[in-house]
């Protein structure tokens, strides 16, 4: 996965929520664009949760996106 695919997800309208799934098994879910932070070209992204707590990611960790059907 690439910061330009990235991108893509998060700048679509309308949005809708994701989740990254990782080469360790977990899927992160990306509720909001807000919730998403990186650099262009960098390879660490950070989720951020509703909580406040958030997770750094390095990209070359994630193996697939997938719909959030239970989108909020």
């Amino acid at each position: 996965m690439t910061s330009g695919e990235i991108e893509k997800l998060r700048t679509q309208r309308p949005y809708r929520p994701f989740r990254l799934c990782l080469a360790d098994g977990r899927k992160i879910r990306v509720s909001s664009p807000e919730f998403l932070s990186y650099r262009l070209n960098a390879r660490l992204l950070f989720i951020e949760d509703a909580d406040g707590s958030y997770e750094a990611v390095d990209l070359l960790l994630v193996v697939s996106v997938l719909g959030d059907a239970l989108a909020a």
